[in-house]
């Protein structure tokens, strides 16, 4: 939608909370969902909880670009997740940055062929 695929930033953070502390933690990634979402530069972000272990939960963000990117890392919402909410909640973390691919102009129906 008029958004460079080249350009754009994704991550994937995987996230085990403390134990006992999957509640809070679900919460305090959900209520990052609006505000983030609300940013100019965001074009996905989705949470998941893993199916299998109530402590691992995923994030995955996509942003136009590196320069949306890092204003997000400045928003206060986002510094204070990292810097006040993750240290208490969270046991583990890792970041994935990824390049998306471009869509192929093949149907679904001749990807298998």
């Amino acid at each position: 939608m008029g958004t460079d695929w080249a350009l754009r930033m994704s991550l994937i953070t995987s996230f085990i909370a403390k134990p006992g502390k999957e509640d809070e933690l679900a919460k305090a990634l959900q209520d990052l969902i609006a505000p983030v979402r609300k940013e100019p530069g965001c074009l996905h972000l989705s949470i998941y909880q893993d199916g299998g272990d109530r402590r691992r939960f995923f994030a995955v963000e996509t942003f136009a670009d590196q320069r949306a990117l890092d204003s997000h890392r400045t928003m206060s919402y986002a510094k204070e997740f990292g810097e006040v909410i993750a240290p208490r909640l969270v046991a583990s973390q890792s970041v994935t940055h990824c390049n998306e691919l471009p869509e192929t102009t093949r149907s679904n129906s001749q990807a298998g062929a």
